[in-house]
């Protein structure tokens, strides 16, 4: 093991080109770039939009067009909003640029027959697809903290390890099977939703009732129905700002695209398209660009009543991984602890 790193080290940097400078795409510029990985090096990025290049720190090359990233980078990281933009920028900038030896990493939560066959396109020409998904929140990776789900050729992850270790606490490497990662993130939010459904009524049904709402809180935190939802969800919501790092929008992008799957397998699942209606009404009633937790305000106005509580102004949480075994606990800061 020890030969082959020496051999990995040995061998000059590559160079890396990142695909869309959105909320992710910003945060891998910024923390590859701060890394001094000796195995990869920042070389350049892509975005429409011409004002992106401000951000970009000096040395790396700022592109409009990304076809000029795939042609001069041996690995390419695509950040993009949907499935479709995936798959126009493979048809305009990369199909005809990719060559042999490249490695190109997707981190778009997209379709997964979309992913299967650019897999077999890719891997037609010679170089490697890996699917790559990040699930767990903006704040999260921006302390290096999220968790990317992996999938495609275990020589081609594993060679691209200490790049995605820059960004990320945990990667579940889950097969060969690309398209599989995109299941499982499609499904986690969907999973996530409809526990920000539940948790909304809970925290209501408690109000009325005359309970403190912020003893409510942590009794859960001990109870069976805890969930990583509720621990964050909950603090949202007695902040008032129901986590804009992600926009409803995209949360219901994903929900889509997972009841599709269960639709096209032939898969009942009423309670899932029940929580997709009531994001679809928050979204109607806040935009597009409202926190992903907005049905949580939406239900407060239905109900005139207010769910804020005091002393979480400033707020926020890490993840802590606990043992052999991987699991993620939540790290409070800020939190008002119960007399």
């Amino acid at each position: 093991m020890a030969q082959k790193k020496t051999q990995m080290e040995n061998q000059p940097a590559m160079k890396v080109g990142i695909i869309g400078i959105g909320q992710v795409g910003l945060v891998l510029m910024t923390n590859i770039h701060k890394a001094n990985n000796t195995q990869f090096i920042l070389s350049a990025v892509c975005d429409t939009r011409p004002e992106i290049g401000q951000l970009v720190p000096q040395g790396v090359t700022f592109t409009r067009e990304a076809a000029e990233v795939v042609k001069s980078c041996d690995v390419i990281m695509t950040c993009l909003p949907r499935a479709q933009d995936v798959k126009t920028v493979w048809e305009r900038s990369i199909k005809d640029n990719l060559s042999k030896g490249q490695y190109w990493i997707d981190h778009t939560s997209s379709i997964h027959s979309q992913n299967e066959q650019l897999d077999r396109e890719v891997t037609c020409l010679g170089a490697q697809f890996i699917e790559a998904p990040i699930t767990g929140g903006l704040s999260a990776l921006k302390r290096g903290e999220m968790c990317c789900l992996v999938a495609g050729k275990r020589t081609a992850v594993d060679r691209m390890r200490s790049l995605l270790d820059i960004n990320y606490q945990q990667l579940h490497y889950l097969g060969q099977q690309v398209g599989s990662c995109t299941v499982v993130k499609l499904w986690s939010n969907l999973l996530n939703a409809s526990q920000i459904v539940a948790m909304t009524e809970m925290l209501l049904v408690a109000k009325r009732q005359g309970l403190d709402l912020n003893k409510v809180f942590h009794a859960i935190r001990a109870s069976s129905g805890n969930s990583f939802a509720w621990e964050t969800g909950v603090p949202e919501v007695f902040k008032g700002r129901y986590d804009t790092s992600f926009t409803i929008q995209n949360h219901n992008k994903d929900i889509a695209n997972g009841v599709q799957l269960a639709d096209d397998l032939g898969v009942d699942i009423p309670m899932m398209k029940l929580t997709q209606q009531k994001f679809k009404d928050a979204q109607s009633a806040f935009g597009d660009l409202a926190g992903c937790y907005s049905y949580a305000k939406l239900a407060e106005d239905l109900h005139e009543e207010k769910l804020q509580v005091a002393g979480y102004e400033k707020w926020s949480w890490g993840i802590e991984v606990i043992g052999e075994e991987q699991t993620s606990a939540i790290r409070h800061e800020n939190c008002v602890l119960p007399e």
